[in-house]
């Protein structure tokens, strides 16, 4: 009986060891559906991303996951959160970053059955004190119509997305801005900037975009470069080479 005891304490302790990873354990939207995703905690950022694409619904579904920002941070700092408006139209970019100190704690999304596409909505959270640095974007997790899995290198943080539709495909490729994490001090100065904003976009007719030469994540609307369409294998050559200053 003694034996058993120590086993299961053991066992207990060893769990609390592990890096909380929380999972909403299914899909979290239906094809066609509102989806709404929020981390369990402020301190945490969404750390996992996996979608499948339907060609009939034209849709995806998605599981998404959260992990803890640093103890050191959560314990020194307050903590602020909110949500922004409408980040994309239909069958345009999406490109948003939450800030020089904010990750991303949330997901929201509306789907329209005439353009097969979604809007995008984004809960950001910011903690004074906060610093991210070395920040970059992954490549795209995914090709048209296939499936996505994204999952955030471990000492780094989802802070900004970037993704393209294709009328083509009827569908979304995806990036994600991460970011190290900088030992915040608990006596330092406040960062006023926590939130770059976005006013909502009107919805507007599916409209082929003008080319720009160059586009920078300064949270505003830009529309996309066109492209050739290519022989339609789901390759990297369907999907424009944005390029993206930090």
């Amino acid at each position: 009986m003694a034996n058993l005891e120590i086993v299961r304490l053991l066992v207990l302790l060893a769990v609390s060891l592990v890096p909380t990873i929380y999972a909403c354990g299914g899909w979290i939207n239906q094809w066609d559906g509102p989806l709404e995703f929020e981390c369990r905690s402020v301190h945490q950022f969404v750390s996992r991303v996996q979608s499948i694409h339907n060609n009939h619904r034209e849709d995806r579904r998605y599981k998404m996951s959260c992990r803890n920002i640093p103890s050191y941070v959560r314990h020194c700092h307050s903590t602020s959160c909110r949500w922004t408006g409408y980040l994309n139209n239909y069958d345009d970019l999406l490109m948003y970053n939450c800030g020089r100190n904010g990750y991303i704690n949330g997901f929201r999304s509306v789907h329209n059955n005439h353009y097969e596409d979604r809007r995008w909505r984004v809960r950001c959270c910011t903690v004074r004190g906060l610093y991210l640095h070395d920040c970059t974007h992954t490549g795209w997790t995914n090709s048209w119509d296939r499936p996505q899995y994204y999952n955030t290198p471990y000492g780094q943080i989802t802070s900004g997305v970037l993704s393209w539709h294709k009328n083509r495909y009827e569908d979304r490729r995806w990036k994600y801005r991460i970011c190290k994490v900088r030992k915040a001090h608990c006596t330092g100065e406040p960062i006023e900037e926590d939130f770059v904003d976005i006013p909502a976009i009107a919805d507007r007719s599916n409209t082929a975009p003008p080319a720009v030469e160059e586009m920078s994540v300064d949270t505003s609307y830009t529309d996309v470069p066109a492209v050739e369409e290519s022989s339609g294998d789901g390759s990297s050559a369907d999907t424009p080479d944005i390029s993206i200053s930090e």
